[in-house]
């Protein structure tokens, strides 16, 4: 990055990691914080202006670990997807995807920011390091994600961001038409922007709203 010119100062040791240790393996977290500590330490040596977490550190059974045996971390980061699959068990209609916009992970980021602090003293950054309303890919996307539906739920998790204090939202992704009408769902990708003729879909609409008037 350093050698390209760019000015990246975020990074997260190893994308979404709970998929490795999960909620009850104790032992593969313990070497996920083995392998955390021994890269941040190298890479702060390079760099010490660098920022390090990981998108798992504000869940609850992780914290209680990372206070007692991880290093610190430099901001809290998260995940947001609010679906997960296009059909079948576990796929919400659009009022349940529009509550949990506003309600999921917006409920603890707060008191992990609070609990945080009170163990080692740093008032950390809250980032959204990834999000979008369903992060379904096999089969194709959810053809939502770039209807109105989908500029409503962009606007709730921005306007949640704003009020918890989040310092950066990360919406996955700019620009796609990886799965488009030939895909079982018709899904485009997850894209705000068709990337085959550059034109917005809804929920650029609602960045550029935001971002020109905040």
């Amino acid at each position: 990055f350093e050698k390209v010119g760019l000015p990246v100062r975020f990074y997260e040791i190893v994308n979404e990691p709970d998929l490795y240790f999960g909620f009850v393996d104790r032992t593969k977290l313990s070497h996920f914080v083995e392998l955390w500590n021994t890269a941040a330490r190298s890479m702060r040596v390079i760099n010490d202006s660098i920022l390090l977490s990981h998108c798992a550190i504000m869940f609850t059974h992780v914290m209680d670990y990372w206070l007692q045996n991880g290093d610190d971390v430099d901001f809290l980061s998260f995940h947001k997807y609010d679906c997960w699959v296009t059909s079948g068990s576990g796929y919400h209609d659009d009022a349940t995807i529009l509550a949990r916009a506003e309600l999921r992970y917006f409920d603890f980021v707060g008191d992990a920011r609070k609990r945080w602090f009170k163990a080692r003293g740093k008032l950390l950054p809250l980032i959204n390091s990834e999000s979008n309303l369903n992060s379904a890919y096999d089969g194709g996307a959810d053809p939502r994600i770039q209807q109105i539906v989908g500029a409503v739920w962009t606007a709730l998790v921005l306007r949640m961001g704003i009020l918890e204090g989040l310092s950066y939202n990360v919406y996955y992704s700019f620009s796609s038409a990886s799965y488009g009408k030939t895909s079982p769902t018709g899904g485009a990708g997850f894209g705000m922007v068709n990337s085959i003729n550059n034109q917005p879909w809804y929920p650029y609409y609602v960045h550029y709203m935001l971002g020109n008037n905040l």
